[in-house]
C-alpha cells in the first residue's frame, strides 16, 4: 500500500483557508466516505447504511 502524506500542498492550503469550517468538515467527510468505500470493496465486504429507518446494503 502506498504512503500518503496527510498534509495539504501549498495550493490546497490556500483553498482550505478560503473555506468555512462547515465546508472543510463536509470535504473531510466526503474524503472519509470515499476511503471507506474503497476499503469495503478491497476486502469484499458489504457497505451498509441507514435508509428510511432500516439498515440497507449498498450494491457496488
Amino acid at each position: 500500500m502506498k504512503s500518503v502524506d496527510p498534509r495539504p500542498s501549498p495550493s490546497q492550503e490556500t483553498l482550505l483557508q478560503a473555506l468555512t469550517p462547515g465546508q472543510r468538515g463536509l470535504l473531510a467527510a466526503q474524503a472519509m466516505a470515499k476511503t471507506l468505500e474503497e476499503e469495503q470493496k478491497r476486502w469484499g465486504l458489504p457497505l451498509l447504511t441507514w435508509k428510511d429507518g432500516e439498515v440497507v446494503e449498498l450494491k457496488s
